[in-house]
């Protein structure tokens, strides 16, 4: 009877201490994660350098300017649209500021988009190589099936995207047109386009033949 009565004892205070436990694990504070820091911390000092571009005092503006730039692209997402802004050199350096951190990323991207291929591969194994390389979607749904099918010799090596480009029209006899973002790839006509490229790094430039106009 004793050992009995010890056992129920002990189970009831076992049971006691459990709830206790449970209770107090319950009642405890959780632990929340501490928010990561991300793009959104920028846009704190972007909004007090952007404030300086407009102070008096030259030293300060071009001290905010290279501030602004060493940032890079990042802060493209936090800068005001400049028809937004009421002081006039505030809005002048945020333009300048856009056009040049958006031609920093066209920059980086297209040196990232190298493209290296040799071989004879057909024309679509080709440019679907090209679109993987460089992330830029080619369409070639105005060639024929035989055209798609057609061997074009070729070796790229760590080449521009539009140096692969200019390669595959002029291997392939083959010409470029964009309507409505979509860039295509079509048969190149009898007609001879007079133009001229110019490759400047990642960036290409087409002049088409104009008829020049007398001076009055």
């Amino acid at each position: 009877m004793r050992s009995e009565f010890s056992l129920a004892r002990f189970s009831t205070a076992a049971m006691v201490s459990l709830c206790v436990v449970t209770s107090y694990s319950r009642v405890l504070p959780a632990t929340e994660p501490r928010p990561a820091k991300g793009k959104s911390d920028l846009s704190g000092p972007v909004k007090r350098l952007v404030n300086d571009l407009g102070s008096n005092r030259r030293a300060i503006r071009e001290s905010a300017r290279r501030r602004l730039l060493a940032l890079g692209p990042a802060i493209l997402e936090h800068l005001p649209a400049p028809n937004t802004v009421k002081n006039v050199a505030t809005r002048v350096a945020i333009r300048r500021l856009i056009r040049t951190l958006e031609r920093t990323t066209a920059t980086r991207s297209a040196r990232a988009s190298q493209v290296t291929i040799s071989g004879r591969p057909t024309l679509e194994t080709l440019v679907a190589s090209i679109s993987k390389q460089t992330g830029n979607r080619l369409t070639m749904h105005r060639l024929s099936p035989k055209q798609r099918q057609r061997p074009v010799p070729i070796k790229l090596i760590r080449s521009t995207y539009w140096q692969a480009i200019d390669s595959v029209m002029s291997r392939a006899k083959l010409d470029l047109v964009h309507r409505n973002g979509a860039t295509t790839l079509i048969a190149r006509g009898n007609r001879k386009t007079d133009r001229s490229n110019a490759l400047s790094g990642p960036f290409r430039v087409t002049a088409t033949t104009a008829t020049p106009k007398p001076t009055p």
